[in-house]
């Protein structure tokens, strides 16, 4: 290997020979190469004193007429220009370069002198380089396009003087000439939006590009007007469409590309596009095969349909290319738009295939096989034996692990296929070397085993992991057939007698586990007329999912050891919130003295559907039907804030609860029995039924609270809308205020009554909206066509833009922005929002709504917009569509 081993303290001593009288110009252009190495190829760092050090060592080479030595001095230069200080000792020089008769010297000077000029001297080299654009040498006027190009961003006002003669250089015959000059022309009209329009319109039309660099450049730009204006334009897809058809694949594919990233075209117009990407699937060079595969992988997420029936066969014989990156690319895009008869044919393509490629190919193929399942749940069998196959070959954890997640996912959206996945993971478990997949394939064990028509023979698996696997395997199947004795009543005694075994285990978890569930066995009833229910410990430890979160279950062990009492622990005691980790010594400390750490930023809420049913009143409400947002009730600064408190809005069929998450941010104070004080001024329906207080909040832990307010049924008001219950409510925070000693840490038990206002909730129409994402809006509007639907016309005149305007209409109807229509172009004046949601508020819960927002803005008026609600309920999607009016 050249260079191995080169020191970079030899080199920098060897730079003195640029300083001899007579160069030796083979050593100095093999020193130079050497830094050049050290610098681009290694990596190694140089100090701006060795940096210049080098640089002027390396200006001594001016002296040298060799072509090859001279091209080798310039190209170092310009490196170490950013790296080195004082570079402007070979300003003088490099202009008597730039004026040379030696285009290759001009060119290179322009180049060094561009990374070390700042704005202050660029007026000295400004008429120079004007002249050095307009050259007739391709090589000077692409130097000087370029040098515009950095100096565009220090000293655009300079720059922009240019017009006249980059405009001319844009005419040259030179490829590179036209390529450079269209960049910087952009650059300089990059900030104004209407003028890149004309430019990229002008061109466009005018068909004057004759370099495939350039037309590549120019379809960057056409697709960057396009997204700014949120809209299709008409002449500039046809530019695109155009370009499909060029002399030069460079362009054709950049083109094609450009087509299928374009959001919101119908299949139709993506046609012309898959055709072209079809012709570049059969190219001899692997690198057009591979663009074209990898552009029609993005397309088929989006629009299967236009790859589905014409690209099929070629993609079927990439599946055998000898790239490994086009194959795999081409098999998962077959995965993505086969249809279900061709599942087998297609398992059988890739078992041929598959053990050619790396783990980390294999990875991504099996990530398209669990789309597929998901989509053809019918054909779990072929895929799951596909799966098992792939699962007993050669490979690494990460490989294995995902064919195991896969299984999973499987399992979980198709029931059915249970059984089987169980066995293949049974045969799989036996010549495991993973001890992470084995527990977690005996937890599914345990969980899903006894429930299958054959449990029993789950069990030879099972204990073989007691009798030949590590310790933690071995506790892991202690607690699984644990599981099959608690369920299954006839294998209790079988279950036992295994479990007696590991009593005998040299790991003191395996023996541990199997003493507490030989324990919950023997407390069930042995009587085989009947199965009796499950003891209260075995139900709530062994066989549900604990309601606490682990890590405040072991922590609150530790207390209960720490501190002995008489009374048994009791589960229930355990926080449902997550703790926050014990302050170590030193931030204890820190606390005391500083009396004003600032708060941790508060844990998510728990999954509240999860939550909520662990609260008696509030499970009884019926199903949890929508969630709201997060919304603030106090100042979210944490220096003048005393208390943070965020809420969130439960609806449910007849209630909406009020959901209170306060965090105390003072360290010297505990909150208790905090509860709110709510009213409304006005007469909305809205009845508080129940209050349920927090029983503390601790410096910087999450405490809720919540209010169960009952709501006004949804009524008629009007022959075409109704009438949905909304309302304004106060609330003052109010608890028992206990101070802690700051020395001994100790509470106040006396404690006085205190209150902390709150801002006012707001209940919306959003509020009874649910979320409701769709993959495809067009399809979905098309077969909305003959719906009942609600036409509004309105203004935001407080949105500065369309990205505000985006926001506050999600904010306000509360429903989903779907195919990316919720992301704005920067500067774009036009847009169209597409909105997907449920309404749940009425007696057909779940009622289906899409929208369409069309917007337009101007700095006069505002956000100007038209509003399409449909719905089957035309009573609601007219109500919905008023809210925006009103």
């Amino acid at each position: 290997m050249p260079f191995q081993g080169l020191e970079k303290g030899i080199v920098l001593q060897d730079v003195r020979m640029f300083s001899s009288p007579k160069l030796k110009t083979r050593e100095c252009y093999y020193l130079l190469t050497k830094i050049l190495y050290l610098i681009t190829a290694k990596g190694d760092s140089f100090t701006p004193d060795e940096a210049t050090n080098v640089f002027i060592s390396v200006t001594k080479l001016f002296q040298s007429k060799d072509v090859a030595l001279r091209r080798m001095m310039y190209l170092l230069l310009k490196e170490l220009s950013h790296l080195a200080e004082d570079t402007i000792i070979a300003f003088a020089t490099l202009i008597k370069d730039v004026n040379s008769d030696a285009e290759m010297n001009r060119a290179n000077a322009i180049r060094v002198i561009s990374g070390i000029m700042d704005a202050t001297m660029l007026g000295q080299m400004e008429r120079y380089l004007k002249q050095a654009i307009v050259d007739k040498e391709p090589y000077v006027a692409s130097s000087a396009l370029v040098a515009g190009i950095h100096l565009a961003d220090q000293s655009l006002d300079i720059i922009k003087k240019w017009i006249t003669e980059i405009q001319e250089a844009l005419n040259s015959r030179s490829i590179m000439v036209q390529y450079h000059a269209l960049g910087l022309l952009h650059k300089i009209k990059r900030k104004d939006r209407l003028a890149v329009t004309k430019l990229v319109t002008w061109l466009a039309d005018s068909g004057s590009l004759r370099s495939q660099y350039a037309h590549c450049l120019l379809i960057r730009f056409a697709v960057e007007v396009m997204e700014e204006s949120g809209e299709k334009d008409e002449k500039l897809f046809h530019y695109l469409e155009t370009c499909l058809r060029h002399k030069s694949d460079i362009v054709v594919y950049e083109a094609a590309r450009a087509i299928c990233g374009l959001k919101n075209l119908k299949t139709s117009d993506l046609l012309p596009a898959v055709a072209v990407l079809q012709i570049f699937l059969g190219f001899p060079k692997a690198t057009m095969r591979f663009a074209a595969v990898r552009t029609l992988n993005k397309v088929a997420t989006t629009h299967p349909d236009a790859i589905a029936g014409s690209c099929a066969f070629e993609m079927e014989n990439l599946i055998s290319d000898t790239n490994r990156s086009v194959a795999t690319l081409a098999i998962t895009t077959l995965l993505k738009v086969e249809h279900e008869g061709s599942v087998e044919r297609l398992m059988k393509q890739i078992t041929n295939f598959i053990n050619d490629i790396s783990d980390e190919f294999k990875i991504v193929v099996v990530d398209a096989i669990r789309t597929l399942a998901m989509k053809y749940p019918d054909k779990h069998y072929s895929i799951m034996n596909f799966l098992s196959t792939m699962l007993r070959d050669e490979g690494g954890f990460e490989f294995k692990s995902s064919i195991v997640t896969t299984i999973l996912n499987i399992i979980e959206k198709v029931p059915q296929s249970t059984d089987l996945a169980l066995d293949h993971l049974c045969e799989f478990i036996e010549d495991c070397e993973y001890t992470n997949l084995s527990t977690k394939i005996l937890h599914l064990l345990g969980k899903q085993g006894p429930k299958c028509s054959n449990p029993s023979r789950y069990i030879r698996y099972i204990y073989n992991r007691i009798a030949l696997e590590n310790p933690t395997v071995r506790a892991s199947a202690v607690t699984a057939l644990a599981k099959f004795g608690i369920h299954r009543q006839e294998l209790r005694d079988k279950i036992k007698v295994l479990l007696l075994r590991s009593l005998q285990d040299s790991d003191d978890e395996v023996r541990d586990r199997a003493t507490f569930y030989i324990k919950i066995l023997e407390s069930h009833s042995d009587d085989p007329t009947h199965t009796p229910p499950l003891p209260p410990l075995a139900a709530t430890l062994v066989v549900d999912d604990l309601a606490v979160p682990l890590e405040n279950l072991q922590s609150d062990l530790v207390a209960y050891i720490e501190n002995p009492s008489e009374a048994p622990f009791n589960l229930g005691s355990v926080s449902l919130k997550v703790k926050s980790p014990p302050p170590s010594e030193s931030q204890a400390n820190d606390k005391k003295n500083t009396q004003k750490q600032a708060p941790k930023k508060p844990s998510a809420l728990p999954s509240f559907a999860q939550h909520l049913a662990t609260i008696p009143a509030i499970a009884n409400l019926g199903d949890l039907l929508n969630t709201s947002p997060s919304i603030d009730l106090t100042e979210t600064d944490g220096v003048s804030a005393a208390y943070h408190v965020k809420l969130v809005k439960h609806v449910f069929p007849r209630h909406i609860v009020f959901h209170y998450n306060v965090v105390n941010t003072v360290a010297e104070q505990v909150l208790r029995n905090v509860t709110v004080e709510i009213g409304s001024d006005e007469d909305n329906g809205f009845v508080v039924e129940e209050i349920i207080p927090a029983t503390e909040a601790v410096y910087n832990e999450p405490a809720d609270l919540f209010v169960i307010l009952s709501r006004p049924p949804v009524r008629p008001n009007g022959p075409k809308t109704v009438k949905i219950p909304t309302g304004n409510f106060w609330n003052n925070l109010l608890f028992q205020l206990h101070e802690i000693e700051p020395k001994t840490d100790q509470i106040d038990e006396t404690g006085f009554p205190d209150e902390f206002p709150l801002d006012e909730v707001e209940i919306i129409m959003a509020d009874y909206i649910r979320k409701n994402p769709i993959d495809d809006f067009t399809t979905a509007w098309a077969k909305t066509e003959h719906e009942p639907q609600s036409l509004t016309t309105f203004s935001l005149s407080t949105a500065a833009n369309l990205k505000e305007g985006v926001a506050e209409i999600i904010r306000l109807l509360g429903m989903s922005a779907c195919d990316n229509s919720g992301d704005v172009a920067p500067n774009a004046t036009k847009h169209v929002l597409y909105l997907s949601g449920q309404f749940v508020a009425g007696a057909d819960t779940g009622l289906p709504l899409i929208g369409r927002v069309r917007m337009r803005y101007s700095p006069q008026q505002g956000v100007g917009m038209e509003l399409i609600i449909r719905s089957p309920n035309e009573a609601v999607a007219e109500t919905i569509a008023n809210v925006m009016f009103n």
